[in-house]
């Protein structure tokens, strides 16, 4: 079992990928480590939050899962980036429900992540290693775009992972 680690703001989390349930999406994450980008919630599917990257992605879905689980990481292709389930959640899109590869799960006690994930409204800042990225990091990775035009600009965020 492979494990990446998620760093969210001084929370160290670990997260369990499901190689042999999703191999081929599991990997596509595996060889873009670390990732670092922006979050939002989303509001249609529940209480999950998106983690906006780019992830190649695989030709298939794999390990479709109608509902989602507090716990569940969920990769979406055709919408890129990855999903961290905090509550009850169900993947939907403007036409409403629908299947979502299951492709890892965060381990161990996550009621600080829950409470931290609930408490949207204010502004986290995720912690890379090394400390909290400058501006100027932020800038050249293309974590943030111009989010004093973006409605949802107080969700947004950093958020790094590790191999």
């Amino acid at each position: 079992m492979r494990t990446v680690q998620v760093e969210f703001e001084g929370l160290r989390l670990t997260a369990a990928l499901l190689d042999e349930k999703a191999p081929r999406i599991c990997q596509a994450i595996w060889d873009s480590l670390p990732l670092e980008g922006q979050i939002t919630n989303t509001v249609w599917s529940g209480e999950m939050l998106r983690l906006w990257v780019t992830i190649p992605e695989p030709p298939e879905p794999e390990n479709l899962s109608t509902l989602q689980n507090p716990g569940d990481v969920i990769f979406l292709p055709g919408w890129n980036g990855l999903r961290f389930v905090y509550g009850p959640a169900q993947m939907r899109g403007p036409r409403g429900p629908h299947p979502a590869p299951r492709v890892g799960r965060l381990l161990g006690d996550l009621a600080d992540f829950v409470k931290r994930a609930k408490a949207s409204s204010d502004p986290y800042q995720f912690i890379s290693r090394g400390g909290v990225p400058t501006a100027e990091q932020l800038a050249a990775s293309g974590a943030y775009t111009n989010l004093a035009s973006n409605p949802w600009a107080a969700y947004y965020t950093n958020l790094s992972y590790y191999s």
